[in-house]
């Protein structure tokens, strides 16, 4: 039981420093200070090759170790870094015509936590409409007027089978989200409980999914 003890102490401090790789397992040129708390890889990056490699990921934690200082968990490296989020074309692929929505700092509620992103809505004659643009990309909008918060999918029904299962309050969830975020309290996510009790953990996903119903030539009745 004490050599079992050692070897799960010692993989545990291993993932607090950098003692696996010291150049990025990726380009193998620079530095290797980043890692994903959210990828299940060993793999440790520099800071160009992260961001490359979270183009499609752009909601995950991301730890940077700081030298004999360990690793701190930065939950707004992605933001920070310039990272875009272009709806309405494929990842990687710009738009010429791009917008941003009601507000620069869009806010993401996901199930590792509250997100601020860059976000831009393609402005291309052909493209769909902001609501559509961002349910295309599995976030459910708080609001059609003023866009500026939306929730994944993933959330959503994370919280949905929490509440019928385990009868969690919204107040609680909300609470688990913003831990997550920030767990020290300094940096209290933007929006508050209200905006996301009211506009999407309660009203809007539960009217359209009980009160439509799809698949018919003429539309959703």
């Amino acid at each position: 039981m004490k050599w079992e003890h050692e070897e799960f102490l010692s993989e545990l401090i291993c993932l607090e420093d950098q003692c696996r790789f010291e150049t990025c397992t990726v380009c193998k040129t620079h530095s290797a200070i980043y890692c994903c708390h959210d990828c299940l890889t060993l793999n440790l990056y520099c800071k160009d090759c992260i961001l490359s490699r979270h183009a499609s990921q752009p909601l995950h934690h991301i730890k940077v170790f700081r030298n004999s200082r360990g690793h701190t968990l930065d939950p707004h490296f992605v933001q920070g870094s310039g990272v875009v989020i272009q709806l309405g074309h494929p990842t990687g692929l710009p738009c010429c015509l791009s917008k941003p929505p009601h507000s620069d700092d869009f806010v993401i509620i996901h199930g590792n936590g509250i997100h601020s992103m860059t976000l831009r809505l393609c402005g291309c004659e052909t493209t769909a409409t902001p609501t559509q643009q961002l349910l295309q990309y599995h976030l459910f909008p708080a609001s059609t007027d003023k866009l500026q918060t939306a929730a994944t999918f993933s959330v959503l029904e994370e919280y949905h089978l929490l509440s019928l299962k385990s009868k969690v309050s919204a107040h609680h969830y909300y609470t688990l989200l913003t831990q997550r975020s920030d767990n020290t309290g300094l940096s209290p996510p933007k929006v508050t409980f209200t905006q996301l009790q009211y506009h999407i953990l309660i009203v809007f996903p539960r009217n359209i999914t009980s009160s439509s119903c799809g698949w018919y030539t003429s539309g959703i009745i």
